[in-house]
């Protein structure tokens, strides 16, 4: 009842927006950042990024070496 799932009551009220269905719809500042991360990040796998928070899409994902923040180590994709 309480999670952040399409069958809870949570999910289709606007108390927490973090839980509810208007986290998962993009917006035209999803889009922007999109556009900027392709503009300006190289899509070489060679080229390491770090992301946070939510940040994850595929563009930057795609790496030899992904860093999330906070990391203390990098983490190796094979």
């Amino acid at each position: 009842m309480l999670s952040p799932s399409p069958i809870s009551r949570l999910f289709w009220t606007d108390k927490v927006w973090s839980y509810s269905w208007q986290a998962y719809v993009p917006t035209q500042r999803d889009a922007m950042m999109k556009a900027a991360m392709e503009r300006y990040i190289p899509a070489d796998p060679q080229v390491s990024v770090m992301t946070q928070n939510t940040v994850n899409w595929s563009h930057l994902a795609h790496r030899e070496v992904y860093l999330y923040f906070p990391s203390v180590s990098p983490s190796r994709i094979s």
